[in-house]
Protein backbone atom coordinates (compact mmCIF):
# COMPACT_ATOMS: atom_id res chain seq x y z
CA UNK A 1 0.00 0.00 0.00
CA UNK A 2 1.37 3.54 -0.98
CA UNK A 3 1.57 5.85 1.98
CA UNK A 4 -0.45 8.92 1.49
CA UNK A 5 1.17 12.18 1.98
CA UNK A 6 -1.07 15.03 2.93
CA UNK A 7 0.83 18.59 3.24
CA UNK A 8 3.02 17.37 6.72
CA UNK A 9 2.15 20.66 8.20
CA UNK A 10 -1.69 21.47 7.60
CA UNK A 11 -4.14 21.53 10.54
CA UNK A 12 -5.98 18.06 9.18
CA UNK A 13 -3.02 16.64 8.61
CA UNK A 14 -1.61 17.46 12.15
CA UNK A 15 -4.60 16.52 14.09
CA UNK A 16 -4.50 12.89 12.52
CA UNK A 17 -0.81 12.83 13.22
CA UNK A 18 -1.78 13.77 16.95
CA UNK A 19 -4.84 11.14 17.16
CA UNK A 20 -3.04 8.32 15.72
CA UNK A 21 -0.39 8.53 18.64
CA UNK A 22 -3.11 9.27 21.28
CA UNK A 23 -5.10 6.30 19.73
CA UNK A 24 -2.14 3.91 20.90
CA UNK A 25 -1.20 5.71 23.82
CA UNK A 26 -4.53 5.77 25.74
CA UNK A 27 -7.03 3.48 23.46
CA UNK A 28 -9.36 6.49 22.70
CA UNK A 29 -10.67 7.87 19.44
CA UNK A 30 -12.18 10.84 20.73
CA UNK A 31 -10.31 14.17 22.41
CA UNK A 32 -11.83 17.05 24.05
CA UNK A 33 -10.96 20.64 22.87
CA UNK A 34 -9.24 22.17 25.28
CA UNK A 35 -6.23 19.34 24.92
CA UNK A 36 -6.25 19.53 21.02
CA UNK A 37 -5.81 23.50 21.34
CA UNK A 38 -3.28 22.36 23.67
CA UNK A 39 -1.40 19.61 21.48
CA UNK A 40 -1.97 21.92 18.31
CA UNK A 41 0.03 24.62 20.36
CA UNK A 42 2.93 22.57 20.24
CA UNK A 43 2.73 23.14 16.53
CA UNK A 44 2.77 26.86 16.35
CA UNK A 45 -0.56 26.69 15.38
CA UNK A 46 -3.28 29.35 16.84
CA UNK A 47 -6.61 28.80 18.43
CA UNK A 48 -8.79 30.09 15.45
CA UNK A 49 -6.57 28.19 13.41
CA UNK A 50 -7.27 24.66 14.91
CA UNK A 51 -11.40 25.31 15.61
CA UNK A 52 -11.01 26.11 11.69
CA UNK A 53 -9.10 22.92 11.37
CA UNK A 54 -11.74 21.05 13.52
CA UNK A 55 -14.31 22.38 11.20
CA UNK A 56 -13.10 21.45 7.76
CA UNK A 57 -12.22 17.64 9.25
CA UNK A 58 -16.32 17.22 10.88
CA UNK A 59 -17.26 18.67 7.31
CA UNK A 60 -14.71 16.63 5.49
CA UNK A 61 -16.34 13.02 7.75
CA UNK A 62 -12.77 12.48 9.57
CA UNK A 63 -13.95 13.73 13.07
CA UNK A 64 -17.21 14.07 14.37
CA UNK A 65 -17.65 16.69 17.27
CA UNK A 66 -20.65 16.34 20.74
CA UNK A 67 -21.18 18.07 23.85
CA UNK A 68 -20.39 16.60 27.24
CA UNK A 69 -20.84 18.24 29.97
CA UNK A 70 -19.32 21.32 29.60
CA UNK A 71 -16.34 19.92 27.74
CA UNK A 72 -16.56 19.55 23.50
CA UNK A 73 -14.81 16.53 22.39
CA UNK A 74 -13.78 15.64 18.67
CA UNK A 75 -13.91 11.64 17.51
CA UNK A 76 -12.42 9.98 14.65
CA UNK A 77 -14.99 8.56 12.38
CA UNK A 78 -14.96 5.43 10.50
CA UNK A 79 -13.40 7.30 7.69
CA UNK A 80 -11.04 9.19 9.72
CA UNK A 81 -9.68 5.77 11.63
CA UNK A 82 -9.32 3.89 8.08
CA UNK A 83 -7.02 7.08 6.76
CA UNK A 84 -4.84 6.51 10.31
CA UNK A 85 -5.33 2.26 9.72
CA UNK A 86 -4.05 2.78 6.01
CA UNK A 87 -1.27 4.74 7.06
CA UNK A 88 0.20 2.72 9.34
CA UNK A 89 -0.36 -0.44 7.35
CA UNK A 90 1.68 1.49 4.81
CA UNK A 91 4.42 1.68 7.60
CA UNK A 92 4.33 -1.51 8.59
CA UNK A 93 4.79 -2.88 4.77
CA UNK A 94 7.78 -0.88 4.87
CA UNK A 95 8.87 -2.38 8.06
CA UNK A 96 8.12 -5.78 6.70
CA UNK A 97 10.48 -5.30 3.02
CA UNK A 98 13.23 -3.85 5.18
CA UNK A 99 13.28 -7.35 7.66
CA UNK A 100 13.50 -9.64 4.29
CA UNK A 101 16.76 -7.06 3.56
CA UNK A 102 18.71 -8.60 5.87
CA UNK A 103 17.19 -12.21 5.56
CA UNK A 104 19.31 -14.88 3.42
CA UNK A 105 18.86 -14.35 -0.29
CA UNK A 106 18.22 -17.27 -3.05
CA UNK A 107 18.59 -15.08 -6.10
CA UNK A 108 15.05 -16.10 -7.73
CA UNK A 109 12.77 -13.38 -8.34
CA UNK A 110 8.99 -13.03 -8.66
CA UNK A 111 6.77 -12.01 -11.69
CA UNK A 112 3.12 -11.11 -11.62
CA UNK A 113 1.37 -10.27 -14.62
CA UNK A 114 -2.36 -8.98 -15.30
CA UNK A 115 -2.86 -10.01 -18.92
CA UNK A 116 -4.48 -7.13 -20.68
CA UNK A 117 -8.36 -7.50 -19.86
CA UNK A 118 -6.96 -6.60 -16.30
CA UNK A 119 -7.04 -2.98 -17.66
CA UNK A 120 -10.81 -2.84 -17.72
CA UNK A 121 -12.01 -3.92 -14.44
CA UNK A 122 -13.07 -1.47 -11.71
CA UNK A 123 -10.25 -2.58 -9.34
CA UNK A 124 -7.20 -2.25 -11.50
CA UNK A 125 -5.96 1.13 -10.66
CA UNK A 126 -6.43 -0.07 -6.49
CA UNK A 127 -4.85 -3.17 -7.01
CA UNK A 128 -1.88 -1.43 -9.16
CA UNK A 129 -1.19 1.14 -6.56
CA UNK A 130 -1.31 -1.36 -3.54
CA UNK A 131 0.66 -4.47 -4.83
CA UNK A 132 3.90 -1.53 -5.00
CA UNK A 133 3.39 -1.66 -0.84
CA UNK A 134 4.01 -5.59 -0.73
CA UNK A 135 7.62 -4.48 -2.77
CA UNK A 136 6.93 -5.06 -6.40
CA UNK A 137 8.11 -1.82 -8.66
CA UNK A 138 6.15 -1.83 -12.54
CA UNK A 139 8.78 -2.52 -15.22
CA UNK A 140 6.28 -2.94 -18.45
CA UNK A 141 2.80 -2.74 -19.13
CA UNK A 142 0.48 -4.79 -16.20
CA UNK A 143 4.08 -6.55 -15.48
CA UNK A 144 5.98 -6.62 -11.82
CA UNK A 145 8.83 -7.97 -10.25
CA UNK A 146 9.98 -8.05 -6.82
CA UNK A 147 13.03 -10.19 -5.10
CA UNK A 148 10.70 -11.32 -2.92
CA UNK A 149 8.08 -13.76 -2.78
CA UNK A 150 4.95 -12.69 -1.24
CA UNK A 151 2.03 -14.99 -1.82
CA UNK A 152 0.10 -14.54 0.77
CA UNK A 153 -0.35 -10.71 0.29
CA UNK A 154 -0.56 -11.13 -3.26
CA UNK A 155 -3.44 -13.55 -2.99
CA UNK A 156 -5.25 -11.50 0.02
CA UNK A 157 -4.88 -8.42 -2.88
CA UNK A 158 -5.89 -10.31 -6.24
CA UNK A 159 -8.86 -11.81 -3.64
CA UNK A 160 -9.98 -8.06 -2.87
CA UNK A 161 -9.99 -6.30 -6.35
CA UNK A 162 -11.35 -10.07 -8.22
CA UNK A 163 -7.92 -10.03 -10.31
CA UNK A 164 -6.90 -13.68 -9.41
CA UNK A 165 -8.52 -15.13 -12.98
CA UNK A 166 -6.07 -12.54 -14.58
CA UNK A 167 -2.88 -13.34 -12.93
CA UNK A 168 0.09 -14.97 -13.83
CA UNK A 169 2.75 -15.62 -11.35
CA UNK A 170 6.77 -16.49 -12.04
CA UNK A 171 9.04 -17.42 -9.78
CA UNK A 172 12.82 -18.48 -10.30
CA UNK A 173 16.00 -16.93 -12.32
CA UNK A 174 15.58 -13.93 -14.07
CA UNK A 175 18.55 -13.22 -16.65
CA UNK A 176 19.73 -9.57 -17.06
CA UNK A 177 21.04 -9.01 -20.12
CA UNK A 178 22.43 -5.27 -19.10
CA UNK A 179 25.02 -4.32 -16.05
CA UNK A 180 23.07 -5.54 -12.91
CA UNK A 181 24.00 -2.47 -11.00
CA UNK A 182 23.02 0.03 -14.18
CA UNK A 183 19.66 -2.68 -14.14
CA UNK A 184 18.60 -1.84 -10.34
CA UNK A 185 19.59 1.96 -10.51
CA UNK A 186 17.08 1.84 -13.40
CA UNK A 187 14.61 0.09 -12.12
CA UNK A 188 14.64 0.61 -8.74
CA UNK A 189 15.61 4.58 -8.96
CA UNK A 190 18.92 3.76 -6.42
CA UNK A 191 20.58 7.14 -7.31
CA UNK A 192 17.85 8.76 -6.79
CA UNK A 193 16.58 7.20 -3.10
CA UNK A 194 20.72 7.20 -2.23
CA UNK A 195 20.44 11.48 -2.55
CA UNK A 196 17.44 12.06 -0.81
CA UNK A 197 18.39 9.12 2.09
CA UNK A 198 21.76 11.54 2.22
CA UNK A 199 19.63 14.24 2.86
CA UNK A 200 17.77 13.10 5.42
CA UNK A 201 20.46 12.19 7.10
CA UNK A 202 22.60 15.25 6.72
CA UNK A 203 19.34 16.62 8.52
CA UNK A 204 18.12 14.76 10.68
CA UNK A 205 21.67 13.66 12.44
CA UNK A 206 22.14 17.04 13.71
CA UNK A 207 18.57 17.91 14.84
CA UNK A 208 19.04 14.88 17.23
CA UNK A 209 22.28 15.89 18.69
CA UNK A 210 20.25 19.10 19.02
CA UNK A 211 17.24 17.67 20.62
CA UNK A 212 19.75 15.54 22.86
CA UNK A 213 20.91 19.08 24.75
CA UNK A 214 17.54 20.58 24.19
CA UNK A 215 15.36 18.09 25.85
CA UNK A 216 17.50 18.99 29.12
CA UNK A 217 15.42 22.34 28.93
CA UNK A 218 12.40 22.25 31.29
CA UNK A 219 10.09 24.55 28.73
CA UNK A 220 11.02 22.41 25.82
CA UNK A 221 9.46 19.39 27.41
CA UNK A 222 6.15 21.28 28.97
CA UNK A 223 5.97 23.12 25.41
CA UNK A 224 5.25 19.31 23.70
CA UNK A 225 8.21 20.17 21.05
CA UNK A 226 8.91 16.81 21.17
CA UNK A 227 5.41 16.58 18.91
CA UNK A 228 6.54 18.43 15.69
CA UNK A 229 10.33 16.80 15.91
CA UNK A 230 8.57 13.30 15.62
CA UNK A 231 5.70 14.27 13.22
CA UNK A 232 8.99 15.97 10.73
CA UNK A 233 10.66 13.06 11.61
CA UNK A 234 8.31 10.36 10.31
CA UNK A 235 7.21 12.49 7.49
CA UNK A 236 10.07 13.34 5.83
CA UNK A 237 11.43 9.33 6.64
CA UNK A 238 8.37 7.57 5.21
CA UNK A 239 8.43 10.12 1.86
CA UNK A 240 11.42 8.45 0.98
CA UNK A 241 11.09 4.82 2.51
CA UNK A 242 7.83 4.13 0.57
CA UNK A 243 9.32 4.67 -2.96
CA UNK A 244 11.79 2.16 -1.55
CA UNK A 245 11.39 -1.86 -2.31
CA UNK A 246 14.42 -2.18 -0.23
CA UNK A 247 16.52 -4.75 -1.83
CA UNK A 248 18.29 -7.68 -0.26
CA UNK A 249 22.07 -6.92 1.02
CA UNK A 250 22.76 -9.47 -1.63
CA UNK A 251 22.17 -7.19 -4.38
CA UNK A 252 22.72 -3.81 -2.56
CA UNK A 253 24.94 -4.09 -0.02
CA UNK A 254 25.73 -0.73 0.89
CA UNK A 255 22.56 1.06 1.14
CA UNK A 256 21.75 4.95 2.96
CA UNK A 257 18.54 3.64 3.83
CA UNK A 258 20.43 1.42 7.07
CA UNK A 259 21.53 4.67 8.32
CA UNK A 260 18.66 6.55 7.64
CA UNK A 261 16.55 3.46 9.06
CA UNK A 262 18.50 3.50 12.46
CA UNK A 263 18.47 7.31 13.05
CA UNK A 264 15.23 7.50 12.66
CA UNK A 265 14.21 4.56 14.89
CA UNK A 266 16.81 5.21 17.57
CA UNK A 267 15.37 9.08 17.12
CA UNK A 268 11.79 7.98 17.44
CA UNK A 269 12.67 5.98 20.72
CA UNK A 270 14.30 9.06 22.17
CA UNK A 271 11.25 10.94 21.16
CA UNK A 272 8.26 8.92 22.46
CA UNK A 273 8.78 9.51 26.37
CA UNK A 274 8.24 13.15 26.15
CA UNK A 275 5.42 12.94 23.74
CA UNK A 276 3.42 10.65 26.05
CA UNK A 277 4.09 12.81 28.96
CA UNK A 278 2.60 15.61 26.89
CA UNK A 279 -0.40 13.83 25.56
CA UNK A 280 -1.02 12.75 28.98
CA UNK A 281 -0.27 15.97 30.75
CA UNK A 282 -3.74 17.07 29.05
CA UNK A 283 -5.69 14.37 29.81
CA UNK A 284 -7.23 14.78 32.98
Amino acid sequence: MKLIFRKNDSTTSLLLFVYNHYLALRGKDSIKLSSLLEYMRAFGKTDSAVRMGLSRAVKSGLLSNSKQGNEVFYSLTDEGKQVITSWNEGVMQFWERYRQRNEPWDGNWYIVNLHHAANETEGYAQFAEKIEGLGFVLINSNTWVSPYRNQAGLKKLTEEFGMGEHLIEFYGEMTIHQDLQQFLDDTFNISKLRSLYREYIDIFKPKFAEFQQRVQEEHFVEAGYALPLLNELGWNFFQVASNDIVLPRQLLNQWEEDEASTLFKEFREALLPYIHYFLNKFDS
